[in-house]
């Protein structure tokens, strides 16, 4: 029997493989979204530069989600790493139908464009964002989706920890020190502070036509 994922792990990065990008400067894996299964319950996008330290842990606290990965659409869009970020993506693709490994042709200096790239070819009702050196509890997708499906709303926030070496803090604390449900994003104390990507999630069928 052959051990794929040793030998995954004993390659050489070649920084020089080429890929055949398409004319919008990105290359998807084994063409999956032509062979896209079923529709999944969520999108979640992640961009990746050179993340080797932390992606498979970033990419494992998804596959355990409690909510169940095949109910899951991850999408990990590489904005040309140098290291072996890459193939870390292709030997999860390889082992995940529901993992889309996506290449940028070059780089574009922000995470902003490669989840955009990400949002653009979700196909899921509902959309969250995972940087590459951050990771899920194991049942915080299901408790965002079904909060979603419970009260209809469009957009709900969770709560971010950050570990230091000297403890942790909880990042933006005043959008999750309490539950709020069908509010306006108004009436939450100094929320427009806090309105980066992590820990939210939301619904994107509206925006997607």
């Amino acid at each position: 029997m052959v051990n794929v994922s040793w030998i995954f792990k004993t390659m050489k990065f070649n920084k020089n493989r080429t890929y055949p990008y398409n004319e919008d400067g990105y290359y998807v894996v084994d063409n999956k979204l032509e062979n896209r299964a079923s529709k999944s319950k969520v999108s979640v996008v992640t961009p990746v530069y050179n993340a080797e330290k932390y992606l498979r842990k970033t990419i494992d606290s998804v596959i355990n989600q409690t909510i169940g990965f095949d109910h899951i659409e991850y999408l990990l869009v590489d904005d040309c790493s140098t290291d072996s970020s890459r193939d870390i993506l292709l030997e999860y693709s390889s082992r995940y139908e529901n993992i889309i490994a996506v290449f940028l042709e070059c780089n574009t200096g922000t995470p902003g464009q490669p989840r955009n790239l990400g949002i653009q070819l979700s196909s899921s009702e509902y959309i969250t964002f995972l940087d590459a050196d951050d990771w899920l509890e194991p049942n915080g997708l299901e408790i965002l989706h079904n909060i979603l499906e419970e009260t209809g709303d469009d957009y709900i926030v969770g709560k971010t920890i950050q570990l230091k070496s000297d403890g942790v803090k909880i990042v933006g604390e005043h959008e999750s020190c309490k539950e709020r449900r069908n509010v306006s994003p108004y009436s939450i104390p100094h929320i427009f502070q806090h309105l980066g990507p992590r820990a939210r999630m939301v619904r994107a069928r509206d925006h997607k036509g």
